[in-house]
């Protein structure tokens, strides 16, 4: 009979010495008395789960608790069923999207992250993965299902462009899933232009005569002024500008509109000619953008 859950228990368990039980159990919580019965890794196991602790669903726990007592193979092993569990589970979009953002993280990524988002020395030390750093980072309250704005922000101050991008479409498809239209989607400290829902009745005109010109400066400004947060985002995804390219838009400018602004100007200046009405509209839809956002493109000055 096909049992991956027990099979896990099993192999989990000869990784583990006596020492490493007690050690855990201790972790977990766990009385005085039930860690006293602990005799090898498989009654180790067995204890945790029947304590809530994890499901064949969800493992992350013993990723955290095998990690944090540097038991390393272990924890590689947990990881590995848990990555595979949530890639058999279509229903579970955040999970997959977890591990999404996790596989593009690198220790370095990991570390730099954790620094940006305040962890404490020693809890930073622990982060040398990245399923480790978004069990972490979840469990803090930086994101869960219905939001993860603040994920998205973090990784962008990170510069971590791919993952960021990975969350910026479960975002999108999160919020169209739940008919979120976007009203609770800016804050002062980190605005952001709403998502629009996916209604193909709302999309721009691009029958108008002026959308095969290409754009001046003027225009860009405008659409520079009402873009928002997530134009550093949608600079790397859409206009693929590089790493570099982006750096260089942001130095020494003082106002998010002005950043936004060297972004368009940098698309501008590298597609030339191409750079009509109609292809920043394309881009800006397709980015799932508001109607505030791409209208400015509608109206000729």
């Amino acid at each position: 009979m096909n049992n991956p859950l027990g099979e896990l228990k099993v192999a989990l368990g000869q990784q583990l010495t006596v020492k490493d039980c007690k050690d855990l159990a201790t972790l977990a919580g766990l009385p005085p008395a039930v860690i006293d019965k602990i005799k090898d890794g498989l009654s180790l196991m067995s204890t945790l789960e029947q304590r809530g602790k994890f499901t064949k669903d969800d493992v992350s726990y013993l990723v955290d608790i095998f990690t944090q007592c540097e038991l390393g193979r272990a924890a590689s092993i947990a990881r590995d069923y848990q990555t595979e569990s949530v890639q058999k589970r279509p229903d579970n979009p955040l999970g997959v999207m977890k591990i999404a953002v996790a596989s593009q993280l690198t220790y370095t990524d990991c570390q730099t992250v954790a620094t940006m988002a305040n962890f404490p020395p020693a809890k930073r030390e622990q982060m040398k993965d990245g399923v480790t750093l978004m069990n972490a980072l979840e469990g803090m309250g930086c994101y869960k299902e219905h939001d993860v704005k603040e994920l998205l922000v973090l990784l962008t101050k990170c510069d971590l462009h791919k993952a960021a991008t990975i969350v910026e479409e479960y975002h999108q498809k999160n919020h169209s899933a739940n008919g979120v239209n976007g009203s609770n989607a800016a804050t002062p400290d980190h605005p952001c232009i709403p998502v629009q829902p996916d209604d193909p009745t709302v999309s721009p005109n691009f029958a108008l005569s002026h959308m095969e010109d290409e754009i001046p400066e003027c225009k860009l400004a405008q659409v520079a002024e009402v873009m928002g947060q997530r134009a550093k985002i949608f600079a790397v995804a859409h206009l693929t500008l590089t790493t570099v390219e982006v750096q260089s838009c942001e130095y020494n400018t003082n106002t998010l509109a002005d950043r936004n602004f060297n972004y368009l100007m940098a698309w501008k200046s590298k597609v030339g000619e191409e750079a009509t009405y109609k292809k920043l509209c394309e881009n800006l839809h397709k980015f799932k953008f508001s109607k505030e956002v791409w209208s400015v493109l509608e109206i000729v000055d």
